[in-house]
């Protein structure tokens, strides 16, 4: 791979400035910790570094670099999903454990819900939802069709519901869903 011009990593920083925030957020969601998030951002960087010359409208650099980060994601943790499921159901869920997790903040329930759902659906509620995407954004993110995005949308909220009643014995409130962005 050839390295990148002066001008094609002007052009990243320049395009990135305004979004670093958002994206560097997203990153570490769908990494779900802070040092995943930031390799799996770096990685993100790299990979859309050495693509930048295919990116042919600015304009739309916030939702091909989203694509990119996402893309990033399903090959560095194919399997990860599954691990950190296996991890939750392997911890017993005592009468400590379960105060416990009453005694987080919304926030951290929400990230230990998103965690239970397939990777395709917490994709799809984490891009819309919180990062508020809209339907036909995060289709191209995911390079899927809006018909595809609406319906996981659908199945993860319900599926998101029955984790919060199931696991967590409350209804999931749309302050709680609000604060899992902050």
């Amino acid at each position: 791979m050839a390295s990148p011009s002066p001008r094609e990593v002007q052009r990243l920083c320049r395009l990135l400035e305004p979004v670093y925030g958002e994206v560097r957020s997203l990153a570490r969601r769908l990494a779900r910790s802070d040092p995943e998030g930031d390799d799996l951002f770096h990685q993100a960087l790299e990979r859309s570094l050495a693509k930048i010359g295919e990116l042919r409208d600015d304009g739309a650099f916030r939702v091909w670099f989203f694509r990119v980060l996402t893309s990033v994601q399903r090959n560095r943790h194919r399997s990860w999903l599954g691990r950190w499921v296996d991890s939750l159901r392997a911890e017993s869920l005592t009468a400590d454990a379960r105060e416990e997790l009453d005694a987080h903040a919304g926030a951290d329930r929400m990230r230990r819900a998103l965690a239970l759902l397939p990777a395709e659906q917490a994709q799809a509620v984490v891009l819309c939802d919180v990062h508020g995407l809209s339907v036909e954004e995060c289709a191209r993110v995911l390079g899927i069709g809006a018909a595809g995005i609406k319906s996981r949308l659908v199945r993860g909220r319900k599926r998101l519901r029955q984790i919060y009643v199931q696991r967590f014995g409350v209804a999931a409130t749309r302050r709680q869903a609000a604060e899992v962005r902050s």
